[in-house]
């Protein structure tokens, strides 16, 4: 599926509401602008209830991503490049929430990329049902 977002309104949803403790998560993406307020979302795990994990820009002209987990000792979460703008990229982030500490692990284009740990929240992993 493709979809080409206006960076105000638009999203995917879908029925999945569980959490797993262990997940992958694979798209193909093309970063044109940050997204509403220099913080878009490639991906947010809620519609409506509190954020508990998210993929989103971090900072346009630092060309970075971030993934947040929130955890109940606040949010954990760690920064990557985003690739190129305007350009066709393949991400692949794997984490493991029964070990909410450790660093997630992220393919950028078929290529190992090493996060860099930005807020480091501790406690178990958080859930929502929506």
């Amino acid at each position: 599926m493709a979809a080409d977002f206006n960076a105000t309104t638009s999203k995917i949803t879908t029925s999945y509401t569980t959490h797993a403790t262990l997940r992958s998560y694979s798209f193909w993406y093309r970063k044109d602008t940050s997204g509403e307020g220099g913080l878009g979302r490639i991906f947010d795990k809620r519609t409506a209830g509190a954020s508990v994990e998210l993929i989103f820009c971090d900072n346009v002209t630092a060309d970075r991503l971030k993934y947040a987990r929130q955890l109940s000792g606040g949010e954990r979460s760690w920064r990557f490049s985003s690739g190129t703008d305007a350009a066709l990229h393949h991400m692949l982030i794997t984490y493991d929430a029964a070990n909410p500490e450790t660093a997630p692990i992220i393919y950028l284009d078929g290529s190992s990329t090493s996060p860099t740990l930005e807020n480091s929240g501790t406690g178990t992993a958080n859930t929502n049902t929506d």
